[in-house]
């Protein structure tokens, strides 16, 4: 697996895991949920672009599909 890869779980996990505990923490809920979001946004982003490509281009192999 791509570090690219793993960085992108990483990355959309933490930022759900954040965004499900701002509210038990109400002094930082803004920053807290603006970082999850963030954090979810930048774990989709790195997907994309990783794997964008594999699904536009030809297959390997020549086969349909």
């Amino acid at each position: 697996v791509a570090p690219a890869t793993v960085a992108a779980y990483v990355l959309v996990s933490v930022g759900a895991l954040l965004r499900v505990a701002a509210p038990a923490i109400p002094g930082a809920m803004t920053v807290l949920t603006l970082a999850g979001g963030l954090a979810w946004t930048l774990g989709w982003l790195v997907y994309a672009v990783v794997y964008f490509p594999v699904t536009t281009q030809p297959r390997a192999d020549g086969r349909p599909g």
